[in-house]
């Protein structure tokens, strides 16, 4: 009786690693379609199966004679081998990676690690030219491959490079021997920066618009107008070589009475916590010190942009909304340096 109810069900195809059409069990002993076999040819990129040409040719034998057994049985054979390869390796991309030996390897690239096909895989500095992600959970390796590319030392030596880092992880990399001569590692209070000084060739109506990395970092749109005025009559009549400090607008803006219900004094009270928390975040030496924006004028990005090689900049107590607006000023320094030098803006 149950013999004869399992000759009445109809044979439930397996599923394949993707959506698609399913490659189904060799014991019900069916016969592939022209229109099925193309499909696990071209429509299955995680079976790879066009990776091999001897599965390519041996699509095609069965293409042209449907109704050889033993070629079906080969053919479906090596579909549900590589469908179980699919699954083992677990990885949504697999059916993306390049098939093994397909790849031309230029001088300047940088291997990171190897495929599931074989090959390496990693990063060209020539091509460098745009924003690199990596994103994982929480003990994923991030840092490490991070650390893998910073070894490289042609990479080092064709660029400038700076890391923030929240931990002291990377600057075991300054002991590498071929590499003691490019790393250098500040603590953040090391820094010497000047807020509201231009970069060289720049003119000073383009930097003052400074108020725009304030806004980004902190969500204080609103207060950049108020704050921009303020720093504009700072920058009216300053000394030359002399510019105005961080610290200078917040003096100005604590002395800055708006009328009672005016819109300026909720943008005041805003824009001023912020800095403030800024000045009290980048002290140096303690409570009574004074910041690192403390500064009418400083050479220490020239300095450190004019050469190459890494720079590590350990900043473990700062808050990340003051890490991300020191990061965005030393980006936004370079880029209109570049910009008005004519330099390539990578």
């Amino acid at each position: 009786m149950f013999e004869n109810l399992i000759n009445k069900q109809p044979p439930r195809p397996r599923r394949g690693y993707h959506n698609g059409y399913p490659i189904n069990s060799l014991m019900h002993s069916l016969y592939l379609t022209a229109e099925q076999v193309a499909e696990l040819m071209l429509r299955r990129p995680d079976l790879r199966m066009g990776d091999n040409a001897g599965h390519v040719e041996l699509a095609q034998l069965l293409m042209g004679n449907l109704e050889d057994q033993h070629v079906q049985e080969l053919f479906q054979l090596i579909a549900q081998d590589q469908a179980g390869q699919a699954i083992v390796a677990d990885d949504e991309f697999f059916g993306a990676y390049p098939p093994k030996g397909s790849i031309v390897y230029p001088d300047d690239f940088c291997a990171l690690g190897t495929m599931p096909t074989g090959d390496r895989i990693g990063l060209i500095i020539g091509q460098l030219t745009g924003n690199v992600l990596l994103v994982g959970p929480t003990k994923s390796a991030k840092t490490s491959l991070l650390a893998v590319l910073l070894t490289f030392g042609n990479l080092l030596q064709t660029a400038r490079i700076i890391v923030f880092v929240k931990k002291q992880e990377l600057r075991h990399l300054a002991t590498i021997l071929h590499l003691h001569d490019l790393i250098i590692v500040f603590k953040l209070g090391e820094l010497v920066l000047c807020y509201f000084e231009p970069p060289p060739g720049v003119p000073e109506p383009a930097w003052n618009n400074q108020t725009r990395i304030t806004a980004q970092c902190y969500g204080r749109y609103s207060a950049q107008r108020l704050m921009g005025e303020k720093v504009a009559e700072l920058m009216v009549n300053h000394p030359a070589g002399t510019y105005p400090t961080i610290r200078q607008p917040v003096n100005v803006l604590d002395a800055f009475k708006p009328r009672f219900g005016m819109r300026e004094a909720a943008y005041k009270e805003s824009i001023t916590w912020c800095l403030k928390d800024l000045l009290n975040s980048t002290r140096v030496g303690g409570n009574s010190g004074a910041s690192i924006w403390d500064n009418s004028s400083s050479t220490f990005l020239p300095e450190l942009y004019s050469t190459q090689g890494l720079c590590i900049i350990e900043a473990e107590a700062l808050p990340q909304e003051h890490l991300s607006f020191v990061a965005t000023y030393f980006m936004r320094w370079l880029y209109l340096k570049r910009v008005y030098a004519g330099e390539e803006v990578l």
